[in-house]
């Protein structure tokens, strides 16, 4: 059973991946174009605003669409009943930012964030209505029709933000950017679901999906805080241009590699669910789903780093040089993430959303810690206490979430060493001819081309380490799977 879930996890995984590609030329799009039609200051609002949206979304789900998607049985009932709950709190909480919108502009000192957090509350609504409907096409492993109503809405979004931006909106573009994701996604997501909740009636047996949404939602909710206090520290300390400089960095870097691992993410859970009890069979996927996320993201944040300044003055314009050194810092961090990722795939499908939760509270205090001591040196400084807080968390999530399942960390982590010690070595070989052409003034494009042969020549020297050849064995395996061709 193990190896026939394996390829359907690896086509489910290209499948999303197809619609990544569209949401990812959609993303880099909107990164680069809208750069250039606004300004630090608007991408500054819209990020301090998003910060608290983002928030309130954590209390929305209630961690319930995690709570069905883990369900190997999931009664319509039941399911009706989760509908239902999402949809009531999506109301309470779209009432909760309209109150709120305004003590928000006084506290941070942005009349506009008043506007933003208001029209922004609707998101609430829309998603609380659509919840139910993702989880149990994720549940169903129903991945194309999931891919369509992302790809549908990345390009919609894209589309309304652009013409809005044209016409001079400003950050009201990025407002209408995430309305419209919020509806296009829920409105592809009913059609798709094929089902209809019944009218709210008591139904017995949901207090398991409570308690264990409630535990997965209280750890989301700090894992949230932990990786949005700098985005909120930089807003109170440093002003809006400061918060926006920052946060297009952040979206280049961390933003970037997040949207190359939703794929193996979405597959994960519903796959893991089925073969937890297996412990043998949940090693491997684990270090398979580690491995392909390494390869997937490593590399990318490895460019990043050796080609930050000539990539932010392609991508964002000149007008954004300050990103450069926040988005070789943060290509640091996104990578440390990104291999830590299984941790909280192990945390849920084993059930342990109450550890899960416990370890999100030590992992955010440090976040909270780090980006408080380096507030005071600025965007830099608090990348620089954001990559430190990740790099000491990483490893603490895979021995905690392993030893709660009763598993061995030492594959895990010895895995995510070689992977990052490969990466480090590429990206200090694409720094060094990234810096010979900038010092022979050949321009922006030859330093980047230059930091990224820079890269794949490190990825290709590593070839003579005997388990980084059986680590590109394992991918071309996965890539003749996601293929149909095995």
């Amino acid at each position: 059973m193990s190896n026939g879930l394996a390829g359907e996890a690896v086509r489910g995984a290209r499948d999303l991946g197809i619609a990544q590609v569209v949401k990812f030329a959609a993303y880099l799009v909107g990164l680069v174009v809208l750069s250039r039609l606004l300004t630090p200051e608007a991408f500054g609002v819209f990020a301090v605003a998003t910060a608290f949206v983002g928030l309130a979304e954590y209390f929305r789900d209630f961690g319930l669409s995690v709570a069905a998607i883990r369900e190997r049985d999931l009664p319509d009932t039941h399911r009706d009943a989760l509908f239902w709950t999402n949809t009531a709190l999506g109301v309470l909480l779209a009432a909760l930012a309209l109150i709120l919108a305004q003590p928000l502009a006084w506290l941070f000192d942005m009349p506009a964030l008043a506007g933003v957090v208001a029209a922004l509350s609707g998101v609430f609504l829309i998603n609380g209505v659509g919840a139910q409907y993702r989880a149990s096409l994720t549940r169903e492993r129903r991945y194309r029709r999931l891919a369509a109503a992302d790809a549908a809405a990345a390009v919609g979004g894209l589309i309304a933000a652009i013409a809005a931006a044209v016409a001079g909106a400003e950050y009201w573009s990025l407002v209408a950017q995430a309305l419209t994701v919020a509806l296009l996604s829920t409105a592809v997501l009913i059609v798709s679901g094929r089902w209809r909740p019944r009218r709210p009636v008591r139904v017995s047996g949901m207090g398991r999906y409570y308690r264990f949404g409630a535990d997965y939602a209280a750890s989301q909710l700090i894992g949230y805080l932990g990786n949005n206090v700098d985005t909120i520290a930089l807003g109170l300390w440093a002003g809006p241009r400061a918060t926006g400089v920052y946060s297009r960095a952040f979206q280049l870097s961390v933003g970037t590699l997040d949207q190359v691992k939703a794929p193996a993410v979405t597959v994960a859970l519903p796959s893991l669910s089925i073969v937890r009890d297996d412990e043998s069979a949940l090693m491997r996927f684990l270090l398979r789903g580690q491995l392909l996320l390494g390869y997937l993201t490593v590399p990318i944040a490895a460019a990043m780093f050796a080609g930050a300044d000539a990539g932010v003055r392609l991508l964002l314009g000149s007008e954004w040089s300050d990103a450069a050194p926040i988005v070789a810092i943060l290509a640091i961090a996104a990578a440390l993430q990104q291999l830590a990722t299984v941790a909280s795939w192990l945390f849920v499908t084993s059930g342990h959303a109450a550890r899960l939760r416990n370890y999100m509270i030590v992992s955010s205090t440090f976040k909270v810690v780090g980006v408080l001591i380096g507030v005071s040196f600025g965007a830099v400084g608090v990348a620089l206490g954001y990559t430190m807080a990740v790099a000491i968390a990483g490893p603490v999530a895979l021995i905690w979430s392993t030893r709660a399942a009763a598993l061995p960390p030492a594959p895990l982590l010895l895995q995510g060493a070689r992977l990052l010690g490969t990466g480090a070595v590429s990206a200090a070989i694409g720094l060094l001819c990234a810096t010979a052409a900038a010092v022979a003034e050949a321009g922006a494009f030859a330093e980047a081309g230059a930091a990224l042969l820079g890269v794949l020549g490190g990825y290709a020297i590593a070839l003579a380490i005997p388990a980084v050849r059986d680590d590109y064995r394992h991918l071309v395996r996965a890539v003749r799977v996601a293929l149909g061709r095995k």
